[in-house]
């Protein structure tokens, strides 16, 4: 197997060489793009740069570290610099020279970071915008979280406006699942519901079960139907 450099972005050094990807994917980094950013297809992953060590194979695909991270630097601005908001008076809390200095300390995940700027999820009770964003469009920011939102988390009461923000915000911040979070804190159970007419686990769709299984699902249609029946021919 090809050994895999793991390099910083900050100043181009290695940071560890792995025997394999493999290997890095048994530590929790993303796999499939480590590989694409190996073979030339990808910036980077997990906010470092990696190569395999083989220089033949760096040659096969065009891989030059040196100069990828030459041209990647603070140096000529490729970087975008990150703010912390307060989620009620959007004042600048703190300030980052880039997405990956976020990252780090906030101890998440680039990808993490990334999610939250463009969902707006707030991340420990407080929002990131990308610098240069934020001071363009900082009345507009103010109108759109003026809003009503209407869904809130059960977990640290903030609110949000739609369902998918709520999803993100549970799996940025609280690490967990939206079908999870459904049974313990909006069902309050400790497993997930049971089909009417069976033992079989019941559908799930968006914050909520249904009352059948996916194998008795044409029996909650025919109830429907007969209740819209019976609505029908109440009518005057």
């Amino acid at each position: 197997m090809n050994k895999v450099l793991q390099i910083s972005f900050e100043n181009g050094k290695v940071v560890k060489v792995w025997d394999s990807a493999i290997k890095v994917n048994s530590i929790g980094f993303n796999f499939n793009r480590v590989i694409l950013v190996c073979k030339g297809k990808a910036k980077k992953s997990n906010g470092y740069f990696w190569v395999y060590e083989d220089k033949k194979l760096q040659d096969l695909y065009k891989v030059y570290p040196e100069d990828y991270i030459k041209n990647n630097t603070v140096a000529n601005n490729k970087r975008k610099q990150v703010v912390m908001v307060d989620n009620n008076t959007l004042e600048i809390i703190k300030e980052y020279e880039s997405r990956d200095a976020a990252a780090k300390d906030l101890n998440l995940h680039s990808e993490s970071i990334m999610r939250a700027l463009k969902t707006k999820t707030p991340i420990n009770d407080k929002l990131l915008f990308d610098k240069e964003y934020y001071l363009n469009n900082k009345e507009e920011i103010k109108m759109t979280l003026s809003d009503e939102c209407n869904e809130k988390c059960l977990i640290c009461n903030l609110k949000f406006k739609n369902l998918r923000s709520l999803s993100s915000h549970l799996q940025i911040v609280h690490k967990i699942e939206s079908i999870d979070y459904t049974i313990k804190y909006l069902l309050n159970l400790s497993e997930r519901p049971k089909c009417k007419l069976c033992d079989n686990e019941t559908r799930y769709c968006t914050f909520e079960f249904k009352d059948y299984c996916k194998e008795h699902s044409k029996e909650a249609m025919k109830l429907g139907g007969k209740k819209k029946s019976k609505k029908i021919n109440n009518i005057p």
